[in-house]
């Protein structure tokens, strides 16, 4: 009778994951056939399912099916369900956004599918754990997990999942502007699902690859793969699809000398937005505008349509569209003459580029941390895992002794053979614990030159962008600008003398702040050509060490505070001294920056709020969890309290 009920339970449970999916009453359904249940394996099937109905409307129930599903999998002990379970609570620690968590149940879940060869469900945790990585920006570690995964559903062919994956892939390039890449991957998805006929596939890729080209300014291209859109989206009828692809070409055709097709296109494809409140392509579409305009010479319209795609940009905060129109503002008020109005937009977007600028190389070193942290617990585990295998050997080498010593009454000469025989062992296996510490020790060698090469190559780009702001600078007239390009130059060296530290210190995680300090303050001085007679200098810098996150702000504002002093507190050729202290009193990081210059203004034009330096100060004494006083006491006086720092004592 079980097994006749079992067969009955298991068919009622094919046929609801077939055709209940676009139902409400398919969670009741499951919990039906869930009360009628006796059997491990069905109830480790549905709570799997009732897991994944509540990943995005309920987590807190999600966990709990999660919860009996791994219960009732461990308990019908069947391996492949057991591995299930652990993906499905790996992928329910991702929506809840516990990083740890979800990359722990997901490599679990890996061990699991490799020990029973299903290698269909192991390239899927693989892709799963690079997705967890790409939603949170470590472009690195994605793209990492995507390409084992893409090898994986190679070796056992798996076309459906290969086109996926490199369509994921294909994202991780373009999010890295590296588009050749990207179009790539994105060529070869495209043609696995020509081959399976996936139509929806087919749109979402080709209008990802025609994105590629329309960023590369390649807008013949561009118009080629939106136009192949526009076809099979209308062909699909999707709306949505269908407005995209017609922005899409509307942009292209702006940007060459098809104006009059493209105005045409823009004027349809405005009403069709603003009728489905798709509010979210308007700022394209008013920045077209004002591309074609500005082909006609009809400058006041176009300034009017970008300013109108400026102030949508502004509602949702992107940065780049923001850039984009203020730079295309201020040349529409330059082609109109008012080089006043021109200019203050035009720093409005170099405001905004630096911002993109430091928002990426921040992006970046945070990129960088989390690979070398996840290496770091991977060295970990491994330790860990040895440790095991020699407190195994222990045990075992204890228990044959013991063994030994009671036969050793009975039987005296079979105890020499087998004392020989554990001797041996005990030899053999000491000796292959000291060829894998050899390899361990290599390994942490190895990997500590990489962790160094890797602060290296960073200062050497950092220079770089040094050099290309000199270089900048040698072309440019305007006072202000050429203190725009020095301030931001100051900046960029302040994090390069910070990691050429990194690279040439013992320790990889810390630096010497008195060393840091001297090398950053020399550099000021020389950048703004300071003659030591002028203006003398006197530090003290308490003997400690702080890690990179703590010294990165901290090197920022200090080169904030130090710039301002020497370009405002000394004017014609003034003399006097700049006094720098840092200390550790009672779990508070102490900097001070006093002059003996002319003091601020009242009306604080050098601290002005609206200043990047100002706003970039108070942003890291937010994220520092710092106070800072600025105040005139024979001088300018800044005094600086910080909570949040981690230090090593010398």
């Amino acid at each position: 009778m079980q097994f006749f009920e079992r067969i009955f339970l298991i068919i009622i449970l094919i046929s609801l994951t077939k055709t209940l999916y676009a139902q409400s009453s398919k969670i009741d359904s499951l919990q039906l056939v869930l009360k009628k249940t006796t059997h491990d394996s069905i109830k480790s099937d549905i709570y799997d399912e009732l897991s994944k109905l509540y990943f995005e409307e309920d987590l807190d129930t999600s966990l709990y099916y999660s919860n009996q599903n791994e219960y009732y999998s461990t308990k019908s002990k069947d391996a492949f369900r057991k591995g299930r379970a652990l993906h499905t609570k790996g992928i329910y620690y991702d929506y809840a956004n516990q990083l740890d968590s979800c990359l722990y149940f997901l490599s679990q879940a890996d061990t699991i599918f490799t020990r029973v060869n299903r290698f269909d469900r192991k390239a899927a945790v693989v892709g799963d754990i690079g997705l967890a990585h790409y939603l949170r920006g470590n472009n690195e570690l994605a793209l990492r997990n995507f390409l084992k995964s893409l090898d994986i559903m190679k070796q056992y062919s798996l076309p459906k999942d290969q086109a996926k994956m490199m369509n994921n892939i294909g994202l991780v390039y373009k999010s890295r502007n590296n588009f050749d890449m990207a179009i790539q991957y994105y060529l070869s998805s495209l043609e696995i699902k020509k081959q399976l006929n996936d139509e929806v596939g087919i749109l979402n890729t080709t209008i990802n690859i025609g994105t590629c080209f329309q960023m590369q300014d390649k807008f013949d291209s561009a118009y080629h793969y939106a136009n192949l859109s526009m076809i099979m989206a209308e062909k699909l009828h999707s709306l949505k699809d269908i407005i995209t692809c017609k922005v899409n070409m509307a942009t292209t055709l702006a940007s060459t000398d098809r104006t009059i097709l493209a105005k045409q296109l823009l004027i349809e494809v405005e009403k069709e937005v603003k009728s489905n409140h798709l509010n979210k392509m308007l700022p394209s579409i008013y920045e077209s505008y004002g591309t074609i305009y500005t082909k006609e010479k009809n400058y006041q319209l176009a300034l009017n349509y970008f300013l109108q795609a400026l102030e949508l940009a502004t509602q949702t905060s992107s940065l780049k569209s923001m850039e984009i129109c203020e730079r295309k503002i201020a040349m529409s008020y330059a082609s109109l003459g008012n080089y006043n109005l021109a200019y203050s937009h035009l720093q409005i977007s170099q405001a905004y580029k630096d911002s993109l600028v430091n928002i990426e190389s921040a992006k970046q070193m945070n990129e960088m941390t989390v690979v070398y942290e996840t290496e770091k617990k991977e060295k970990e585990i491994e330790k860990l895992h040895l440790s095991n295998l020699i407190s195994q050997s222990k045990l075992d080498a204890r228990r044959k002794e013991r063994n030994y010593f009671i036969i050793s009454t009975l039987l005296f000469i079979g105890l020499t053979g087998l004392a020989y025989k554990a001797f041996t062992n005990n030899r053999k296996k000491k000796n292959q614990l000291n060829v894998q510490n050899d390899l361990i020790e290599k390994s942490l060698s190895e990997k500590e030159i990489l962790l160094k090469e890797i602060h290296h190559r960073v200062k050497n780009n950092l220079q770089i962008v040094s050099s290309l702001l000199s270089l900048q600078s040698n072309s440019i007239q305007d006072e202000k600008a050429l203190d725009a390009i020095r301030e931001s130059k100051n900046r960029v060296q302040s994090m390069a003398i910070i990691h050429q530290n990194l690279y040439q210190d013992e320790s990889l995680i810390n630096i010497d702040v008195k060393e840091y300090v001297e090398k950053l303050v020399e550099y000021l001085f020389h950048s703004y050509n300071i003659q030591n007679n002028n203006i003398q200098l006197e530090m003290e810098i308490q003997a400690i060490r702080l890690d990179i996150d703590t010294l990165v702000p901290l090197g920022l504002v200090m080169n904030e505070l130090i710039s301002n002093s020497l370009k405002y507190a000394f004017p014609n050729q003034r003399k006097g001294f700049i006094k720098v202290s840092l200390y550790h009193e009672s779990d508070i990081l102490k900097l001070s920056v006093y002059d003996n210059g002319i003091g601020i203004p009242s009306n604080h034009s050098n601290f002005n709020q609206n200043s990047f330096g100002h706003k970039m100060i108070h942003a890291f004494m937010k994220k520092l969890k710092g106070s800072i006083r600025i105040y005139n006491d024979d001088g300018t006086k800044v005094d600086i309290e910080i909570k949040n720092f981690k230090m090593d004592k010398q």
